[in-house]
């Protein structure tokens, strides 16, 4: 019984070392976007420009750095997954009384949900958001 126990640990702990870098890898894939209008993030307004997402290493967070503006913010991701089959790189904003809030990045490779703010959800809980993906394009950033 106790070599079937510790067989069965160390099955387990090998599956979790094989698994390690393929999430990792995950983590490699930077997004670059031109958003053309201003949007909303934790609650704060960002100016249109061109923007870098990249995922934080370890945690459940990405960094949205402008390169036109100078701006950057670390927000908080609530769910991420892999995609079933070809996924075309995209933002996802939810508009909602002509303000626009990032929801959802997808990558090649995976793919996260933003945090909800308080402002968006009150909006929501008036007017149904509509949903509204631009392209984006996947760099490596190692």
């Amino acid at each position: 019984m106790k070599n079937q126990a510790l067989r069965i640990f160390a099955v387990m702990g090998l599956a979790v070392l094989l698994a390690a870098p393929a999430a990792f890898a995950q983590l490699s894939e930077q997004l670059v976007a031109d958003i053309p209008f201003d949007f909303i993030v934790a609650g704060r307004v960002y100016p249109a420009g061109n923007y870098e997402i990249r995922p934080l290493p370890n945690m459940p967070a990405v960094t949205i750095r402008s390169a036109d503006q100078g701006v950057a913010i670390a927000a908080m991701t609530l769910a991420a997954w892999s995609p079933a089959g070809k996924v075309q790189p995209s933002l996802t904003f939810n508009r909602t009384e002509n303000k626009y809030f990032l929801s959802k990045l997808n990558g090649y490779a995976s793919g996260c949900t933003l945090r909800t703010s308080k402002t968006e959800r009150e909006l929501a809980a008036k007017v149904a958001p509509q949903p509204l993906s631009i392209a984006a394009f996947v760099r490596s950033w190692r």
